[in-house]
């Protein structure tokens, strides 16, 4: 069983209370997928047989739309079973909860199901709303996520140096072997350190740590889905101890050890006073405060030494992360660029009161590393020997991001994106064109952002800010909200028909690359959405940009012509039939936002591709509230002769919007024209008997052959209420006949006038009442009319023609 849904019936009830909802592999490799409706009707579709090879990953949708009376069953992506629905109720009978890969219960389902385990593996499953589209079905079978494993943990402990009066934040993250962050990881990690000392406590998580014992330097944590895969977690230690620390997942066997620490009772500790934290903004200025600890060797008493005074002289450098970016521009302070390790010499002078210093740290380029600061030229501290003894103190380690993503030089070939969002605004390319995007990690200005929060004011232009000349990073691509028309459908964004986009952080070169070409599947525009998450393997740190791209319009239309003599391949002239127009993306898939409800279908004009000269196309106007979700129909079109005797001509039609979007190069139907007419013979014959009168549905073939019968026509009904007789003569008046029958097929055929019985000698016009069509200019007076003709009795047929006849004696 794949999954199953179906809810047996309550105790003592019958086997008609089973409502059935499972998809289950058979004995013989066939899947089938069925369920019941609430009336208890059960329907099912089953797929051939399938050779599913071991260790080797499926892809299966199934989809039902009690509606429509569909189900089916796609098996990596293509359709490999459909069945009907058609009759139920139109809503599922009643359900349990789903469970995936085995029987929800002891209900064995349907005859014929196997219970049991899927015995396999089952991943990236989905639930919709609504009955996904062969396209949407494909979209989603490639749109994966590799499975990873926990392969080591970094383990950040800033420069190295740590006060024994300040507990030490230790950033511990689970990476794969790529040194990709697990966001999903939740193992149980052991914790301990060399010295054997030391307490554990959360700094920046959502779990708990559970603490070893006393002054042991063990615990353990547990990381939960809130973590995203990375959590810091404070070792407070009251010892000057030379450390390492070390983390273990038992159950992964997986054990990292981090870089030497010393702690020491006088150190610097340096402290973020930005809101913004350990998250620094590339060119934004990010506030610092040092402060000097000293544990009083006797009382054990915390305190800042206040009597550390004056402007020193440091040393500052700082300790680059092993996810820093190589060749990043260096941070600096006071306008002293630090290096990335302890200089020889002093480089910095902070001026301290109390012991404390602020100092603001400044940057123009992206990276990730931790502050140091060394006083060993002062003297405050002193060895045995009374010389210096170096005051050492380090960060946490900081994240310096991109202030945004900027989207830009968005084009279409040599056409810009103009970002429009209503349905008369410009157009951009058609649905599904490709498009290309430069994405750029860019600094920060402060005319972009007024509140300082770091991130982009709404509608800030950051086409004009300084590159982070460093930021490479996996970038995420997506069509995001808001969209346009926003009542309609999102489409698919893809890269070179692919999904879902992701820009590799190889791609980059001097903090942009480009993407091409991006295709969006829809009309309208939407949000072109930017993501580069857990920058620098720091989880909750995302970079963001967006744009509106578009407007998009259909690529082509395709027509399809229904013939208006219906059941046959013409149309005769002047007859009204119907043409379809469909809006397609250049992907060949309908585009559902070309809807006039939606406003973003246009008034569509269909003309003869063909062009002939022969006649005219009416009622051609195709209105945009006409099209409903990339469709719409016209069944008034007409295309009528000049001269009603013209041969057949082929019209191919051919539809094209006001923004220009034509069928052009695409399908066009057609249909042959023909000038047709119903054209009756006079009859004439004995009073005593019923009389004929021949009639025909004839077209006009050429200029030898003229007026033909039309055997195609499948379409002409004529009754005897199709005709009226008048202008009586002779001895005939009205009610003495009467017509009795009409016979019509393939064109040809007659109507039957009653008898009138004797002496009534005389005559009658038969006149039809036929469709405007087939009517034709009898009398040659420019106008179209009725079919007529004269229907005779008593008057016999005339002798045969001679030239000289006599009498023999």
């Amino acid at each position: 069983m794949l999954f199953d849904a179906s809810k047996p019936a309550p105790p003592n009830g019958n086997n008609a209370q089973d409502n059935y909802f499972f998809l289950d592999l058979r004995n013989r490799g066939q899947l089938r997928f069925g369920f019941d409706d609430n009336q208890g009707n059960g329907y099912a579709a089953q797929t051939g047989r399938f050779s599913f090879g071991k260790k080797t990953w499926v892809h299966i949708a199934v989809t039902w739309d009690l509606g429509a009376g569909t189900i089916q069953i796609y098996v990596n992506g293509n359709l490999a079973a459909t069945d009907s629905a058609s009759g139920s109720s139109g809503a599922l009978g009643a359900l349990n909860s789903l469970y995936l890969g085995n029987n929800r219960s002891s209900f064995q389902g349907p005859p014929g199901a196997t219970g049991g385990s899927a015995d396999g593996v089952m991943d990236e499953v989905r639930i919709y709303r609504q009955v996904l589209t062969p396209a949407e079905i494909l979209f989603d079978m490639n749109a994966t996520h590799p499975c990873v494993a926990l392969d080591h943990f970094t383990i950040g402990v800033g420069t190295g140096t740590a006060s024994t009066c300040s507990p030490l934040p230790v950033t511990i993250t689970a990476e794969d072997a790529a040194n990709n962050v697990l966001t999903t990881y939740g193992g149980l990690v052991n914790l301990s350190d060399s010295a054997g000392h030391g307490t554990w406590s959360v700094n920046t998580a959502s779990g708990t740590v559970t603490p070893g014992a006393a002054d042991s330097g063990t615990g353990t944590y547990q990381f939960v889905p809130a973590d995203n895969g990375s959590v810091v977690l404070n070792l407070a230690d009251v010892h000057a101890d030379d450390l390492t620390v070390t983390v273990t997942d038992p159950t992964a066997n997986v054990t990292s050890t981090s870089a030497p620490v010393s702690f020491r009772d006088d150190a610097f500790v340096i402290t973020p006073t930005d809101p913004l934290g350990t998250q620094v903004v590339a060119a934004r200025p990010h506030g610092f405060d040092v402060a000097l600890w000293r544990r009083d060797p006797t009382t054990g008493n915390c305190a800042i030494a206040t009597g550390y005074a004056g402007v020193k002289p440091l040393k500052a450098w700082y300790v680059a992360d092993p996810s820093d970016p190589a060749g990043a521009l260096p941070p600096a302070i006071g306008g002293v660029t630090l290096p990335g390790a302890i200089p020889a010499a002093n480089d910095l002078s902070l001026a301290f009161s109390s012991g404390q210093a602020p100092f603001t740290l400044n940057t123009s380029d992206v990276g990730k590393y931790a502050l140091g600061l060394r006083d060993d030229t002062s003297g405050f501290a002193k060895d045995l020997t009374g010389g210096a003894r170096p005051i050492d103190g380090s960060s946490a380690t900081l994240t310096v991001r991109p202030f945004a993503l900027a989207l830009v030089n968005i084009s279409a070939g040599a056409t810009p994106n103009p970002g429009s969002t209503t349905p008369g605004g410009a157009v951009f390319t058609a649905a599904g064109g490709g498009f290309s995007a430069t994405v750029r990690g860019v600094q920060w200005q402060a005319a972009d952002d007024p509140g300082n929060t770091g991130s982009p004011a709404p509608g800030a232009n950051l086409a004009d800010n300084p590159l982070t000349p460093s930021f490479a990073w996996n970038t995420a691509l997506a069509a995001g909200t808001p969209f346009q028309p926003a009542g309609g459908v999102r489409g698919n964004l893809t890269l070179g028909g692919t999904a879902p986009v992701t820009l590799p952080q190889a791609a980059y070169g001097g903090g942009s690359t480009t993407a091409s070409p991006l295709q969006y599947s829809e009309v309208g525009s939407f949000t072109l959405q930017a993501q580069a998450a857990n920058y620098l393997n720091t989880p909750g740190i995302n970079v963001y940009g967006n744009a509106v791209v578009g407007r998009f319009i259909p690529a082509y239309f395709q027509t399809v012509v229904t013939p208006g003599c219906s059941g046959a391949p013409f149309t005769y002239s002047a007859q009204p039939f119907n043409v379809t127009a469909t809006a397609y993306n250049t992907l060949g898939t309908v585009t559902q936002n070309y809807d006039g409800n939606l406003g973003y279908a246009k008034l569509t004009t269909f003309s003869d591709a063909n062009a002939g000269t022969g006649g005219t196309l009416s009622n051609n106007l195709l209105a945009a509230l006409d099209y409903v979700h990339g469709v719409g129909s016209d069944n008034q079109i007409t295309y009528t002769f000049t001269n009603k005797d013209t041969a057949p001509y082929t019209l191919a039609v051919r539809a094209t919007d006001t923004d220009a979007v034509t069928s052009a190069g695409h399908l066009e139907g057609t249909t042959e024209i023909r000038s047709g007419r119903v054209f009756l013979q006079n009859a004439f014959g004995s009073e005593l008997l019923d009389l004929t009168m021949p009639l025909a549905v004839q077209y006009y073939q050429d200029a030898t052959a003229q007026w033909v019968p039309n055997t195609a026509d499948t379409c002409t009904t004529l009754s005897a209420g199709s005709f009226t007789l008048g202008n009586w003569s002779g001895a005939l008046h009205p009610g003495d006949t009467a017509i009795t029958g009409v016979t019509l097929s393939a064109g040809s055929g007659a109507l039957t006038l009653s008898a009138p019985g004797a002496g009534k000698v005389g005559s009658v016009d038969v006149t039809g009442t036929v469709a405007s069509w087939l009517q034709y200019d009898w009398n040659a007076s420019g106008s179209l009319s009725n079919p007529s003709a004269l229907a005779s009795f008593g008057i016999f047929k005339a002798p045969n023609r001679v030239i000289y006849q006599r009498e023999l004696p």
